[in-house]
């Protein structure tokens, strides 16, 4: 095959626009990645948020807490 691809110029033009091709995809496919890995941190982090906050709701809304202990401040 190689030696086909030395001697053919429109075999050799076909297998370079197809690694292009690949090259292209792949950084496209890296990039959609990378944006949804931000995407994921970020939410994640949304959600701690709003599981802290909705525990220092309840934490000073209820009448029935129980004794803290100096455990929890």
């Amino acid at each position: 095959m190689e030696e086909h691809l030395i001697k053919c110029n429109e075999c050799r033009e076909k297998l370079s626009y197809i690694r292009n091709y690949m090259e292209e995809n792949d950084e496209r496919e890296q990039i959609e990645l990378d944006y949804l890995k931000k995407i994921r941190i970020k939410t994640r982090i949304k959600s701690v948020l709003i599981a802290i906050g909705i525990i220092g709701i309840l934490k000073r809304r209820s009448k029935f807490a129980a004794p803290s202990f100096g455990l929890l401040v």
